[in-house]
C-alpha cells in the first residue's frame, strides 16, 4: 500500500512539475512578445508539457490534474493558432508591401 502512495505522489510530483514548466514558457513567449519578438518556439514547448503532463495524469487516473492539463492545452494550443495567423498575417503584409514598392 505505501508503494502505491509514493508512486501516486510521484506522480503527482512530476505532474505539477511539468505543469509549471510550461506556464513558464508560456510567459516567456509573452515578454518575447512584449519586446518585440515573434518567437513561437516556447508556445510549442509549452504544448509538448501540457500534452506529456495531461497524458501521465490521465494514466494516473488523477482527473482533476487531467482536467486542468488538458485545458491548459487547449488554451495554449488556441494561443499558438491565434499567433500563428498573426504571423503568417504580418509575413503577407510584408511581403505585398514589397512586391508593390518594386
Amino acid at each position: 500500500m505505501g508503494e502505491k502512495k509514493a508512486k501516486a505522489d510521484f506522480q503527482e510530483k512530476e505532474i505539477s512539475s511539468l505543469m509549471k514548466k510550461a506556464s513558464s514558457e508560456v510567459s516567456k513567449f509573452h515578454s518575447n512578445r512584449i519586446r518585440g519578438k515573434q518567437c513561437l518556439d516556447p508556445l510549442y514547448e509549452a504544448v509538448r508539457l501540457y500534452e506529456k503532463a495531461s497524458l501521465l495524469a490521465e494514466s494516473a487516473e488523477n482527473q482533476l490534474a487531467a482536467r486542468k492539463a488538458f485545458l491548459q492545452l487547449g488554451e495554449t494550443l488556441s494561443e499558438l493558432a491565434e499567433s500563428e495567423a498573426l504571423k503568417t498575417n504580418q509575413l503577407e503584409n510584408y511581403k505585398r508591401s514589397l512586391t508593390s514598392c518594386g
